[in-house]
């Protein structure tokens, strides 16, 4: 199956929303400040950033486009541990602090580390 991250989310509140997509513009911004390139869902164009969030790395630095929208789902993105991996998980982890999304990953703890740290001082 490969390097897959999956989650649930019951859905998020306005208020959950506003502070989700604010948080992913940041993390979106600090990734790319640090020389990774993140662009729209087919690996090129810029990321949608609204009533869903789609990104995915840039060119063939790019697999599954990570795809997280407001309403209930279910999903998962296969980013086999690209530079963009860093982007997803930071987000799911902004996500997971609202209480409103659970992931799982095939990744282990050292794997998130570079997501997690973007996320730090976010949630």
């Amino acid at each position: 199956m490969g390097y897959t991250h999956y989650w649930t989310s019951r859905g998020f509140t306005d208020k959950e929303w506003s502070q989700l997509t604010s948080a992913t513009k940041e993390i979106i911004a600090r990734v790319q400040q640090s020389g990774i390139e993140i662009a729209g869902p087919q690996g090129e164009g810029a990321p949608i950033i609204d009533d869903r969030i789609v990104f995915n790395g840039a060119g063939t630095a790019g697999c599954e486009p990570f795809v997280l929208g407001r309403t209930f789902s279910r999903g998962f993105c296969k980013t086999q541990q690209l530079p963009y991996d860093a982007a997803v998980v930071a987000v799911l982890v902004v996500a997971e602090s609202t209480g409103a999304l659970t992931w799982t990953s095939d990744g282990k703890a050292a794997d998130h580390e570079a997501g997690r740290k973007l996320a730090e001082d976010i949630v």
